[in-house]
């Protein structure tokens, strides 16, 4: 299983960012490998608008199964991810990527509709 995290910085014991249209990083965690890869996000920072839309093309290329943040993704965004079989899951706020995916795999996250 492929999964993106949104984060704040590019380390190990980053936290999540709770947006994801100007979310600073993009984490790609693959469980296959264990392995992470963390992708720039910045340009989304200063777009006056579509920054989700944006963000939503650069993870829909990751092929990811799952995306993990902390609050919701907005409701055009979340249109065109729910296009395809990627499952988004909110309610990691103020947990470093380990943490978000611990509770991830224990069900303690909510899954956005």
């Amino acid at each position: 299983m492929k999964i993106v995290f949104t984060a704040i910085n590019k380390s190990e014991d980053s936290l999540i960012d709770s947006r994801f249209g100007r979310a600073k990083v993009l984490v790609l965690f693959d469980e296959q490998t264990n392995t992470k890869e963390y992708i720039s996000n910045d340009e989304s920072e200063h777009m006056d608008q579509g920054a989700g839309l944006q963000t939503a093309q650069k993870v829909l290329k990751l092929s990811p199964d799952v995306i993990v943040l902390g609050s919701a993704i907005g409701y055009k965004t979340l249109d065109v991810i729910k296009q395809t079989d990627i499952k988004v899951y909110i309610g990691a706020t103020d947990m470093t990527i380990d943490e978000a995916y611990k509770a991830f795999k224990n069900n303690k996250l909510k899954l956005q509709n």
